[in-house]
């Protein structure tokens, strides 16, 4: 399960154990579903992003987790990997309640309704509280958001685009050819129906280099575009937290959904 303030001061409280808050590769993100005719409006999707409370939610929910977490401000790369830059030039980091509204006006889209899909089993607090806070703040702004979280979201309605906004978190790897098919028109990841037709070249390249230098310059330079367009909106890399006996030897926390049991052959008790 997602690792809770709670569970790291009960776990900070045991005697004889290690404990290690960090960054996971896992990072939520809101997506738009460009196959709805007003989210085309680039004007709409930036008064959203001006009104998504990013920094609340990383303060409310994250720091207390990890001290030095941070809003996410990349697509490609984790800010605890080499290569990290904030592309979006700051424009989103604070909530601006009157550039939003003005933005809804000027598109003549004031008390436009949006429907945020996830995934509803009652068991994930923290996104639940991820949509209060953005019901709360985007309110605020001129949207009527409706919470259209539920069980069957994965399965019917996010495959189906019965959603506006979507909001939910990728898997990630230090791959960074992984996120591709998120870009890429006509694929199953590609559940916004994204399309971009400059970004594509640089997608294959992306794919096809077996430089890692050159890697990072194509992330970001793919990143910078995916800002210009605001494609998608990151939000903050998950937390994680592992705790070990401290006798044990080469527990090594690892980012990756690989965790931690993915050196286990390595561990030893003296």
């Amino acid at each position: 399960p997602q690792p809770s303030a709670d569970l790291l001061g009960q776990l900070e409280g045991l005697d004889g154990v290690t404990v290690e808050p960090g960054s996971q590769d896992i990072w939520e993100h809101v997506d738009f579903n460009f196959l709805s005719e007003v989210l085309q409006d680039i004007a709409v999707r930036e008064a959203f992003a001006k009104c998504l409370p990013r920094q609340q939610m990383v303060d409310n929910l994250i720091v207390p987790l990890q001290a030095d977490a941070q809003v996410l401000n990349n697509r490609w790369i984790q800010p605890f990997e080499e290569g990290y830059q904030d592309n979006s030039g700051g424009l989103f980091d604070e909530v601006d309640i009157e550039g939003a509204a003005a933005l809804l006006e000027e598109a003549g889209q004031t008390g436009l309704t949006v429907r945020i899909g996830w995934f509803d089993n009652g068991g994930n607090q923290r996104r639940t509280d991820q949509v209060a806070l953005t019901i709360e703040s985007c309110s605020q702004a001129g949207f009527d958001v409706v919470d259209a979280g539920s069980e069957t979201f994965f399965d019917v309605e996010l495959a189906a685009g019965d959603w506006d906004i979507a909001m939910f978190a990728w898997a990630g790897s230090p791959l960074k050819s992984g996120g591709i098919a998120t870009y890429r028109p006509g694929t199953g990841n590609n559940v916004g129906n994204i399309d971009i037709p400059d970004i594509q070249p640089l997608l294959d390249e992306l794919l096809q280099s077996p430089d890692p230098a050159r890697q990072i310059e194509l992330a970001n330079e793919i990143d910078v575009r995916l800002w210009d367009e605001l494609a998608t909106i990151p939000v903050f890399s998950f937390p994680g937290v592992v705790a070990y006996s401290e006798n044990a030897e080469n527990v090594i926390y690892n980012p990756s959904h690989n965790g931690l049991t993915f050196n286990a052959s390595q561990w030893q008790l003296p």
